[in-house]
């Protein structure tokens, strides 16, 4: 691909409304099932009684506009407030979206974990050539997916899908398509990452299981040849914390002298697998130690205490002294909270990339089935703390290296776009300067890799990111308690 990339202004909210989520279970559709005025009430019972910022839900309800659908019905309550400012991120739109969230249960859910369609994640950049034709890029693919068994990897530049080029026409349907995997089968046109060749693949949908362990591996150090290990992690999904478990198995095993944890694309899950992860980094130094402290509205009438998250025993440690966080504006919630908890405990931990989401807060999940239909309900119950007392992230945590703009010459002002497969430092930037920061050698300095996908080119808005979580389920919950 020689063509030079330059900047598109891309219709932003076409490919925000038309992307999938990373969860075909879900139903997104608005239409009411049961009883309307059940779910209402449903939504007004915890509003009320456990919303973090109850106070303020009490003394507005009853201006609440009880006519709309459920989930317009949260989210317009919730922008009517004004003392929830943490509850919620600003969307490609330049609008206020609520992190707390209501949604139907599709029948016949999948077992946890298991999907159907490509296995395919599609970057939310969208480039554009010389010649008006647009790119898709691969930001990574689940293994065993009907994408991974045709040979797609990470930052695969797709030009063309069942033999039409990608244009200003038809991006949004194509991208939808792929990402959503509502086709059963697509062609589609590739240039392989860190090579120039072009193939023509078909994939056709299937089941397989959304492993959010992307890579594990260990790197070489080129500049001191110390051993790091390298962990690119894309959910804190409780489902696959036996497979976590297994990744750092090995990583214990490797004698390592540092420890690059890659969570560019993660925008949380779990309060109870990302303090499993914590555990298992720090090891029996740490035992007992607070890791997070969940505050409540002190009128929370479900139950006004906190929950104390403590680093537990384990077996395999890493026994970590020092931790380099690759992280992007996607970066958020359980993710954060590893960050944040890490450090509360006097842990070293750097972070490369840019500035996080921001979410400081989470939500206790719960379900419920309203005239034949299951519905899941997370508002915001709590804040987040470390051992410090620490909270104030909601505007993000700031990078120790800015790939953007603190590289000098090297520094890329489109990342995360994938530029490389992950754990190869020779296409990615931020695994690079990683790499040095973890040598003792300023990233200022780096070079450009050797090896990019793409040409210069100015980055595009941002289109669409998953909802970041940070969610404990009754079940959850009760195991902190115990």
């Amino acid at each position: 691909m020689t063509a030079t990339l330059r900047y598109v202004a891309t219709a932003a909210a076409l490919l925000l409304s038309a992307a999938c989520g990373k969860s075909p279970s879900i139903d997104r559709n608005s239409t009411q099932g049961g009883s309307s005025s059940e779910i209402i009430a449903y939504i007004d019972m915890r509003l009320a009684g456990e919303y973090y910022w109850l106070d303020e839900v009490r003394a507005k309800q009853k201006r609440f506009d009880r006519s709309l659908p459920f989930d317009k019905y949260l989210r317009q309550s919730l922008l009517s407030l004004t003392t929830n400012t943490d509850d919620g991120y600003i969307n490609s739109s330049g609008t206020r979206t609520p992190y707390s969230y209501i949604r139907k249960i599709a029948d016949g859910t999948r077992a946890e974990g298991s999907a159907a369609g490509f296995g395919i994640e599609l970057c939310s950049t969208v480039l554009v050539t010389d010649n008006d034709k647009l790119l898709f890029t691969v930001e990574y693919v689940y293994e065993d997916s009907p994408a991974a068994e045709a040979g797609l990897r990470r930052a695969d530049i797709i030009s063309g899908c069942d033999g039409r080029p990608v244009d200003r026409n038809n991006y949004a349907e194509l991208y939808a398509a792929l990402q959503g995997s509502s086709r059963e089968s697509m062609s589609i046109t590739v240039l392989h990452t860190g090579s120039d060749r072009t193939s023509t693949v078909t994939l056709h949908r299937d089941t397989y299981r959304e492993n959010p362990v992307l890579c594990c591996k260990t790197i070489d150090s080129p500049a001191t040849g110390r051993r790091v290990g390298y962990l690119a992690y894309a959910s804190f999904d409780s489902g696959f914390e036996q497979q976590l478990s297994d990744a750092l198995d090995y990583l214990a095993a490797q004698r390592l002298d540092d420890m690059i944890l890659d969570l560019r694309c993660n925008g949380g899950g779990s309060v109870s697998t990302s303090t499993m992860l914590a555990s298992r980094l720090l090891g029996a130094r740490y035992e007992g130690q607070v890791y997070a402290e969940l505050r409540r509205n002190p009128l929370n009438t479900a139950d006004p205490s906190p929950t104390i998250c403590r680093i537990a025993k384990t077996d395999r440690p890493l026994d970590i002294e020092r931790l380099t966080v690759i992280a992007s504006d996607a970066t958020a919630s359980a993710s954060e909270m590893l960050v944040v908890g890490l450090r509360g405990l006097g842990i070293d931990v750097k972070l490369v990339g840019t500035r996080t989401r921001g979410k400081n807060c989470g939500m206790d999940v719960t379900r419920r089935t309203v005239g034949g239909v299951q519905y899941e309900y997370a508002p915001v119950t709590f804040l987040n703390f470390n051992a410090e007392g620490f909270n104030d992230y909601g505007g993000g945590l700031l990078p120790d290296v800015d790939v953007r703009s603190g590289l000098g010459d090297a520094s890329q002002r489109y990342y995360p776009l994938a530029t490389a497969d992950w754990g190869d430092a020779e296409g990615d930037i931020a695994l690079r300067a990683a790499l040095q920061l973890a040598d003792g050698i300023d990233p200022a300095r780096t070079s450009l890799p050797r090896r990019t996908s793409y040409p210069a080119h100015t980055r595009t808005v941002t289109l669409s990111y998953d909802e970041p979580r940070m969610t404990l389920t009754p079940e959850e919950r009760r195991s902190f308690d115990d």
